[in-house]
């Protein structure tokens, strides 16, 4: 039986000591393609710009509300209804329209946030795709079992060889890529 035990440890251990591993820098791979710079600049940007016509077109609607209850001096615990009960037939005709207002916000904000996702999905995640791809072809050629992200294993890290680093290696053939 010990013997057994032996053997097994000693074959798990040589399987175990033959893996061959690598790491990657990711954000040094990315930094290396001029386009995921460009497009997530451009994705940032247009959030920016969405956001701010949101904002604005909140506040906006949020003065004209307040404008318009000012003179029922609702309490802060008044429902819409209670508060429309008290008010003129003109101004429940206002708040409707107020109403009606915020929900096209609201359309207008998840229309936004779809667009942001499908320029996400078209020029962002295509180039994370593209460095997925190209890191496991560069494992496979070169008969790697595991290539780790360097920014997500640092922390948890205590050495690691700088023979394993493939970073560079991915960027020149990223480079041939484009």
């Amino acid at each position: 039986m010990k013997k057994m035990i032996l053997i097994l440890c000693v074959l798990c251990s040589t399987h175990m000591f033959g893996q061959q591993i690598g790491y990657v820098y990711s954000d040094s791979v990315l930094q290396s393609i001029p386009e995921y710079g460009r497009n997530v600049s451009k994705l940032d940007s247009l959030k920016k710009t969405y956001n701010k016509e949101l904002e604005q077109n909140r506040t906006s609607l949020q003065k004209r509300y307040e404008a318009l209850v000012k003179g029922y001096k609702p309490s802060e615990k008044e429902s819409l209804t209670s508060l429309k009960a008290r008010m003129s037939q003109a101004d429940t005709i206002s708040l409707g329209v107020l109403l009606e207002e915020d929900k096209m916000i609201q359309k207008k904000a998840w229309s936004y946030e779809s667009m942001t996702k499908l320029v996400y999905a078209r020029d962002i995640q295509s180039v994370l795709d593209l460095v997925k791809k190209t890191i496991s072809e560069y494992a496979i050629k070169n008969k790697l079992t595991a290539v780790y992200v360097m920014e997500q294993i640092r922390p948890t890290l205590v050495y690691i060889d700088s023979k394993q680093d493939i970073t560079q290696a991915i960027i020149e053939k990223l480079k041939r890529k484009q």
